[in-house]
């Protein structure tokens, strides 16, 4: 991340959500009621994180949908560069020890995907 727009949250222990996102993208801005959604549900057992690869100015412009979890940029685009990403929206989550458990559309993740994947890679 190169600048937290939120309190950089606490990820010890934790999953990681991250979900790669732009404020232009039609299908970034209808997945964030979703990913709420998810947040309210499962934040003690995942950090949740949009990254848009944009300025800080755009990314604080965006009024709707209201993002409840945490937001960073990377205007440089080098995560979405390291990791390959294609195209947006693209989710992935990571396990706390650093394995990628799930990586697509962020829709597919809905609870009980989500809840499974929690459950089997909390062991």
């Amino acid at each position: 991340m190169d600048k937290w727009l939120t309190p950089q949250p606490n990820t010890d222990g934790k999953f990681i959500l991250i979900d790669f996102w732009a404020t232009w993208c039609g299908p970034c801005k209808a997945a964030i009621p979703h990913l709420n959604g998810l947040y309210a549900k499962y934040k003690d057992q995942v950090t949740f994180v949009g990254l848009s690869d944009e300025q800080e100015d755009k990314v604080r412009a965006l009024a709707s949908p209201h993002i409840d979890y945490s937001v960073a940029i990377d205007p440089g685009a080098r995560m979405m560069r390291q990791i390959e990403v294609k195209g947006i929206p693209h989710a992935m989550l990571i396990d706390p020890h650093g394995y990628v458990r799930f990586e697509g559309m962020p829709g597919y993740l809905n609870e009980e995907n989500l809840g499974k994947l929690l459950a089997y890679y909390s062991k």
